[in-house]
Parts: C-alpha cells; sequence; structure tokens
C-alpha cells in the first residue's frame, strides 16, 4: 500500500493490532505473581550456612543474675511551723491601707500510690 502524496515507494507500516487491556492487565498480574513466587525459589535454592556442633558443646553455660530493686516512699506529715503573730503596723500615706501578713495554709498530704 503506498502513501498518497508521498514520493514514489514509500510505503505505510501495517499496524499491529492491539491487545485489550483486559488482557494486557492479566498478563501483568501473571508476571508479577511469578517474579513474587520466584523469590521462593531463590532462597531455597541458597545454601544453608554449616552449623558447627563443637562450639555449642564447648561454650560455658551462662549464669542468670536477677536483680530486684525495691523502691519504698514513705510520706510524713510536714512539720506544723509555730503560729506567729503579726501586729499591724500604722498606715502611712506611702502604703496605703495595710494590714499584717499572715501565713499560707500548709499545703495537703499527697500520696503517689506507690508500692
Amino acid at each position: 500500500m503506498t502513501v498518497r502524496g508521498a514520493p514514489n515507494g514509500t510505503r505505510m507500516t501495517e499496524r499491529r493490532a492491539r491487545l485489550p487491556k483486559a488482557w494486557v492487565r492479566a498478563i501483568a498480574w501473571v508476571l508479577g505473581g511469578a517474579t513474587f513466587l520466584s523469590i521462593a525459589g531463590v532462597f531455597g535454592a541458597a545454601p544453608k550456612p554449616a552449623v558447627s556442633a563443637p562450639d555449642t558443646q564447648t561454650a560455658a553455660p551462662r549464669r542468670v543474675i536477677v536483680r530486684r530493686i525495691v523502691r519504698r516512699i514513705v510520706i510524713v506529715a510536714a512539720p506544723t511551723a509555730p503560729v506567729t503573730a503579726s501586729v499591724p503596723s500604722p498606715a502611712s500615706s506611702s502604703q496605703g491601707r495595710g494590714g499584717g501578713s499572715s501565713n499560707p495554709p500548709a499545703p495537703p498530704t499527697t500520696s503517689t500510690g506507690g508500692s
């Protein structure tokens, strides 16, 4: 078959029919599965390392050392400080109204619930 408008002797190459998309996908799945399974064949054909039996008999047995760490938490009430009475000082113009300071209450005793 010659191409119209082309110099003499030029021939159009015939196109090959394309495979359907479903077939191409099926071929890809088959080849992918075969590749995945071929890995098992490679691992099966690999030589296994030699086991040296004399080394296991001459090795000294290992001692097992067990260490127990015990932590104890003892909670004791805080020592009570003696209550000091404060005497209010006379107010001056620079301080404004002032009173004595009072001690804040002691924090409550808490437990960590440890063992």
